[in-house]
C-alpha cells in the first residue's frame, strides 16, 4: 500500500488505532536488534535458527516479529532513513528532530502529511524506549 491509499482510518481502524498499532510493532522490530543473550542480537539467532532449521525467520520469530498494519508499512524505511541522522549523546540515541525530517522529505521531493509525521514520531518514541530504556522527551505513546 503507498500512501496515496490510505485513508488514516476506515470503519474498523482509526488513526489512533493506527498509531497504537505502528508504537507497539516498532517496539518489536527495534527489540529484535538488542542482544538476547551474550553480545548476539535476536534478530541473529533468529537467522541462525532459521539456518538450521530451514524455516523463515518470520517462522521462528513468530509473534516477535513485526507486523506492521497494511496502513503504514510504506512508513518503516522512511523512518530508518531519516533515523539515519538521529545524533546521540551521553544518555544514548536523541528523538529525530522535526526539522531532520522536514529537510529529508525536502531533499527527496516527499511531502509528509500531519498525520505521518506522527506516525514517524511514534516510530521513534518505540525506538528510543527500546534503545535507551525511555521514551523520548518530545514524544510520549498515545
Amino acid at each position: 500500500m503507498s500512501r496515496h491509499d490510505c485513508s488514516w482510518g476506515t470503519a474498523t481502524t482509526t488513526f489512533a488505532e493506527l498509531n497504537r498499532s505502528a508504537y507497539e510493532e516498532s517496539k518489536k522490530d527495534f527489540g529484535l536488534l538488542c542482544p538476547a543473550s551474550g553480545s548476539q542480537s535476536q534478530l541473529a539467532g533468529f537467522r541462525v535458527a532459521a539456518r538450521r532449521t530451514g524455516r523463515t525467520v518470520e517462522e521462528i520469530a513468530g509473534d516477535k516479529w513485526p507486523q506492521y498494519p497494511e496502513e503504514i508499512k510504506y512508513l518503516v524505511p522512511i523512518f530508518h532513513k531519516v533515523g539515519m541522522s538521529r545524533t546521540h549523546g551521553p544518555g544514548g540515541s536523541n528523538p529525530i528532530q522535526y526539522t531532520e525530517i522536514e529537510s529529508w522529505a525536502r531533499m527527496n521531493g516527499i511531502e509528509i502529511e500531519p498525520q505521518e509525521l506522527e506516525l514517524i514520531k511514534t516510530m521513534d518514541a518505540a525506538y528510543l524506549e527500546v534503545t535507551n530504556g525511555r521514551l523520548s522527551r518530545n514524544h510520549s505513546k498515545s
